[in-house]
Formats: structure tokens, C-alpha cells, sequence
């Protein structure tokens, strides 16, 4: 496992949630990255490998960091440090993973929640 900086590792801390199933609601921990890339990078029951080069498949670059409410993943490419980690999600389920961009970096993906969050608790809380 690569050797993630510490932006990770606050934005893994912090973890907040929106209350919206299609933004992150579980969270990784910090300790156990690892485990969570269960059923992503390895199979669930055997440990087989299951990351590829081919086209669908998952990318040998790519690390879970959260799921969705609807179990999708949100993930970073190790190889995007110097860019701030751009954020990535995939459909969970549909037969293979197109990864789509939802923001350029992990600061910017956490001050996005964050901000959705304060929202959501400003207009909830509103009678």
C-alpha cells in the first residue's frame, strides 16, 4: 500500500457526512485503508487480486477512501499526490467501473461536504 500525506489522513479524520446517499457516509480509517479495499482491489472471500489495466476493470492506481450510501466507492489515484489527490466515484454493481471525476483535489472534495453539510443542517433545523 502507498504511502498516503497527511491530507488524506485529515480528510479520513474528519469524516463528514452530508446525509445525502450519494456523498460519502462510511468512511475508511486511517489504520485500516487496507481492509477497506475489500471487494475492490481484492476479492472478498478468496483474496484474489482483482485490479487490471483493462478498460472497466479496477485500475491498479486507484484507493477507496469512502462509500456512498448506495455502496459506490469514492476513490483517489495513489499517483495523484501532486495534484491534491483528484476524487474520483464509480456505479457499484454495474458490471465494470468507469470512473467518473467529482472534484480536482481531496481539500477541495472535503470543503465541498463540509459546506453541503452546514447547509443541510442550516435548512434542516429551519421550521
Amino acid at each position: 500500500m502507498p504511502r498516503f500525506t497527511e491530507a488524506l489522513e485529515a480528510f479520513l479524520t474528519q469524516r463528514t457526512v452530508v446525509g445525502d446517499t450519494a456523498l460519502p457516509m462510511h468512511y475508511a480509517h486511517v489504520e485500516c485503508l487496507e481492509a477497506f479495499q475489500v471487494g475492490f482491489r481484492t476479492h472478498g472471500h478468496t483474496g484474489a487480486s482483482l485490479v487490471s489495466e483493462t478498460a472497466g476493470d479496477w485500475h491498479p492506481d486507484w484507493y477507496v477512501i469512502a462509500l456512498t450510501g448506495l455502496d459506490d466507492p469514492i476513490f483517489i489515484a495513489a499517483s495523484g499526490a501532486e495534484q491534491g489527490y483528484p476524487v474520483y466515484t464509480a456505479v457499484h454493481g454495474a458490471g465494470r467501473w468507469d470512473a467518473v471525476r467529482i472534484a480536482p483535489s481531496l481539500e477541495q472534495f472535503g470543503r465541498l461536504c463540509r459546506r453541503w453539510q452546514r447547509r443541510r443542517m442550516t435548512t434542516t433545523s429551519t421550521p
